[in-house]
């Protein structure tokens, strides 16, 4: 199982390969501010291009969160708010150089805590607009992949384990942004299980242990222990590959703890035993998550494209006349195919439908002869005078195949940039879903100012939470600069907010209830709908806009399955 994945140099800000005209600065040419807030530190550093730390501050969470036994998200949102600005202020103060002379800032947007996410990313934003710096979505689990390139002279391509407070990922670094992704936890990180045996045990209340966190206490009581007095095998090592797992061993011992609590000893053993089993834990677990289907909306008609087309006299633009924009060829392959191939990595084939009208139905049905499981409907119209709209248009597969489970909705005509990763999105799903079986995902990314008026901005707030949907604002009539693509996750306790809003919107004009934007505001003031950020996307409307996608990805797209 490889896939493509870690990629945040390439797509956001490249630091050796584009430059910035900035007038101000003297003494450095290209020059980063960086805030990590992704858990329970928080953390600011000015670095040149090359590499130099020219100042740094970090305000350490670890003492709040030793007497509660283990980080609480609520608290560390509340500590990074107090102490962000100081921490910045401290970083740029000590680097020498004032926030003027910054080039770009660049900001920790996942993974990690999402209320601590949302702090930094908040802040950031205020910083980028207050003085005009482009903006640098960092991933921060690619960022610790690379660091050692900072201290040492590493070439590529090297193995890279990296184990935090929140994961678990083994890959293969080939390049600045190329890395082989080997395996990952499909559950909790070693460190959570390790948090939550500690916490089981209290090893909190222990004098020697008072100012350790949970991995530190059980790694330094576990030398005192007997790591084999009890036998007991790595659960799934017949999985012949590279991922993990590590809930099943947590609950293990909990259970072994709550049998054995009352036998002298019991902790030291038991921590010896536990870091162990850590130690040597390799394993698959297929990725569950929660059940989903997935819809494909390609049932608009492209009248701006074929205007363009019209327009052309080139006889390769012309020859595209008549092609749905989900079926244009990009890098050779239609549009569609790789939402599809991306799909067949984690979901049945049967669990994906497409919508599409009845002119362009065929076609459709000729390109399924590649995927015969996929499902291909037609909404009945023949010209765009008469089109359903993409709401309508979801409905109609919620009825048409009597659709009880949560769903990913997909625009035909959007594509996003190589650094997207699907099961990465749908991770984060799964997350939202456990804490709130209500709640909603979809996509967001930084638009230029003068693009608002051409998108729905979303308003949040600092739990990544969306507040209201402005629908092609000015720029001055938003602080905003969150654009949303048609990429939805819906709850399947939402689906029948999708016939209460059509209902309402029955006598209104198809204007008002075509896109799915105009859902989405709606849905926001009804149900949770959170955000997750990406570096940007393609909305295939126009010609200038399909051009544009397709020399992306002859020039940066290797393989059809890059989404995944």
């Amino acid at each position: 199982m490889s896939t493509t994945f870690c990629n945040f140099w390439k797509h956001s800000w490249m630091l050796k390969r584009r430059t910035f005209s900035v007038n101000s600065l003297v003494n450095y040419q290209r020059v980063v501010l960086g805030i990590e807030t992704s858990c329970d530190d928080t953390g600011a550093a000015v670095v040149d291009e090359n590499g130099k730390i020219l100042g740094e501050a970090i305000h350490s969470q670890k003492e709040v969160h030793l007497k509660t036994g283990g980080i609480i998200p609520s608290v560390a949102q509340r500590l990074h708010k107090e102490n962000i600005d100081r921490v910045v202020n401290e970083a740029v103060r000590s680097s020498g150089i004032s926030l003027h002379e910054v080039s770009a800032i660049a900001t920790t947007v996942k993974p990690g805590l999402a209320l601590s996410l949302g702090v930094g990313l908040s802040y950031s934003l205020n910083l980028v607009k207050r003085y005009s710096k482009p903006f640098i979505p960092i991933h921060h689990m690619e960022a610790h992949a690379l660091t050692i390139r900072l201290l040492h002279q590493v070439e590529f391509p090297f193995l890279v384990l990296l184990i935090s407070g929140g994961h678990c990922i083994l890959s293969v670094a080939n390049g600045i942004s190329d890395f082989l992704l080997l395996g990952q936890s499909h559950d909790e990180s070693p460190g959570e299980a390790l948090d939550k045996v500690a916490r089981r045990l209290s090893l909190f209340k222990l004098a020697e242990c008072s100012s350790m966190s949970g991995g530190q206490s059980i790694e330094y009581l576990a030398q005192f222990g007997e790591k084999t007095f009890i036998n007991h095998k790595p659960p799934m090592t017949h999985y012949q590959d590279c991922n993990f797992s590590f809930t099943g061993l947590r609950n293990h011992y909990n259970c072994l703890i709550k049998n054995l609590e009352d036998k002298e000893g019991m902790v030291l053993r038991g921590c010896a035993l536990v870091l162990e089993s850590l130690k040597i834990q390799k394993t698959y677990v297929m990725n569950q998550g929660q059940k989903m289907k997935a819809i494909i909306l390609a049932a608009g008609y492209g009248t701006r494209l074929l205007k363009d087309l019209q327009s052309v006299n080139e006889q390769k633009l012309q020859d595209l006349i008549g092609i749905p924009k989900p079926l244009l060829p990009v890098r050779g392959f239609p549009l569609i195919s790789y939402w599809i191939e991306a799909l067949k990595a984690g979901q049945d084939p049967k669990d994906v439908f497409i919508v599409t009208n009845e002119m362009y139905y065929g076609k459709f049905k000729e390109w399924a002869k590649n995927y015969p499981s996929v499902a291909v409907i037609s909404d009945g119209t023949s010209t765009n005078e008469e089109r359903l709209g993409a709401v309508s248009c979801l409905q109609l597969i919620i009825e048409t195949f009597k659709i009880e489970d949560s769903i990913m909705v997909i625009g035909g005509d959007t594509l996003f940039y190589e650094d997207f990763h699907l099961q990465d999105v749908l991770k984060n799903y799964d997350v939202l879903y456990q804490g709130n079986n209500e709640a909603n995902l979809v996509l967001s990314y930084i638009c230029k100012d003068e693009e608002t008026k051409k998108y729905g901005i979303m308003e949040t707030d600092e739990s990544q939470r969306i507040q209201a949907i402005k629908e092609k604002p000015l720029p001055t009539d938003t602080s905003s600069r969150q654009a949303c693509p048609c990429f939805y996750l819906f709850s399947k306790y939402t689906l029948p907010c999708v016939k209460e809003f059509l209902d309402e919107k029955k006598d209104a004009p198809i204007d008002e209830k075509d896109a799915p934007g105009h859902f989405l505001s709606w849905l926001v003031t009804r149900k949770p709908v959170y955000f997750y950020s990406i570096s940007g996307r393609f909305d295939v409307g126009n010609l200038a806009s399909y051009l544009l996608c397709n020399k992306y990805f002859q020039e940066k797209i290797s393989k059809l399955n890059y989404l995944q």
